[in-house]
């Protein structure tokens, strides 16, 4: 684990791995939470039949997560 003091010692740090996590699933129920908190309820993210309908194979959940990928 790289322990720092300031955000600027990242620096020194560039291109090192900071270590890595298990995978973690991420709900539908999640999405529609986070949808409700940040007022992002765009339907990709919240309908999941028109998502399913509109983006086969990639429900709200895929959806919702790809770009951060």
């Amino acid at each position: 684990m790289i322990v720092v003091e300031t955000p600027l010692d990242m620096a020194a740090h560039r291109g090192q791995s900071l270590g890595v996590t298990g995978w973690t699933e991420i709900t539908q129920a999640q999405i529609t939470a986070f949808a409700d908190l940040s007022g992002d309820d765009h339907w990709i993210h919240v309908d999941a039949a028109r998502a399913a309908r509109e983006q086969p194979g990639a429900g709200p959940s895929r959806m919702a997560c790809s770009c951060c990928r």
